[in-house]
């Protein structure tokens, strides 16, 4: 391995492998690191083939969960890490502490999950999109459950389908809501 400074730029840290080998670079200069690249674009520029990438390793506090990444600035500070296989997505986090509200979460069966619902199997406050295609989304006190505003011009707002084929639609014409159906079924309380 060779280790030194740029003759060129002393501001440039280089280590290399002798002439020959296949293991990349580390350049670091005055404001960028390049891993496997020796001309960063970036702060930080990480160049790999394969499945390689960047890997947060395990949080030595708490098994189930990842290193974070903190995303921080003069307004205030985020924070994203995967935690017994959920990506959990926080605001109000400090760098450097597990601090922070949870906002969002893509569990491990692939449902995201938002506005207080840590659990697809939770039923309160909150939003759930599965990955089935299911929705649900609940208020509490006096919020709206869902607000459907079509801008500048009357026609549908709610259109519903049934194996792509439309079966129904909500729409406006001026202050008037129009509810239209392709058919209509009528039962008397199942008989």
């Amino acid at each position: 391995m060779i280790m030194g400074f740029d003759t060129t730029d002393d501001k440039s840290f280089i280590t290399s492998q002798i002439a020959g080998s296949a293991q990349k670079p580390l350049i670091v200069n005055a404001s960028s690191v390049g891993i496997g690249t020796s001309s960063p674009n970036t702060g930080l520029s990480v160049v790999t083939g394969s499945a390689n990438g960047i890997e947060l390793g395990q949080d030595s506090d708490s098994s189930t969960d990842s290193g974070r990444i903190f995303f921080s600035t003069s307004a205030g500070s985020n924070a994203i890490h995967s935690s017994s296989g959920a990506l959990r997505f926080f605001s109000g986090s400090t760098a450097g502490t597990s601090t922070g509200t949870e906002r969002m979460r893509i569990d491990s069966s692939g449902n995201l999950l938002g506005g207080g619902m840590t659990s697809a199997a939770v039923t309160g406050q909150g939003f759930r999109l599965g990955s089935n295609g299911f929705l649900y989304v609940a208020a509490g006190n006096d919020n709206n459950t869902a607000i459907f505003n079509r801008m500048n011009s009357d026609g549908e707002i709610v259109r519903f389908q049934k194996d792509a084929v439309s079966v129904g639609q909500i729409k406006n014409s001026g202050t008037n809501l129009i509810l239209t159906a392709s058919s209509v079924f009528k039962t008397n309380h199942g008989k």
